[in-house]
């Protein structure tokens, strides 16, 4: 067999004990802190509208993590980790390529905020 079909073996069955909880040894698992929503909006000064439309939410899905609605998690959960931990980068000019494409939802403009390093 190729050496890259044995490294996507080796791969999957990492991928399944990981799934099946037990972790290849050395394996760090990263999750991100729940977030209060609403506190993070205040502590970066923006209304619903502004803040929902800055990071590509929807202003109803922001109204529910804030009343608990619902929780935010996935890419959602990490931007707003990012807001939290470095407010200054939510000071980026728009949500756009230099092309003049727009970043669509939490994962593009979490790309456009690690562009910033």
């Amino acid at each position: 067999m190729s050496t890259a079909f044995e490294s996507i073996k080796r791969g999957l069955q990492e991928a399944i004990e990981h799934a099946e909880g037990h972790p290849a040894p050395g394996t760090r698992i990263r999750r991100p802190r729940p977030v209060d929503v609403k506190a993070l909006r205040a502590k970066v000064g923006m209304t619903q509208e502004q803040f929902a439309a800055r990071f590509g939410f929807s202003t109803a899905t922001l109204r529910h993590w804030e009343r608990g609605d619902r929780t935010p998690h996935g890419p959602a959960l990490v931007l707003l980790n990012v807001i939290l931990r470095h407010p200054w980068k939510t000071k980026f000019r728009g949500n756009h390529h230099s092309d003049g494409r727009q970043f669509f939802g939490p994962s593009g403009v979490l790309f456009r905020l690690m562009r910033l390093g």
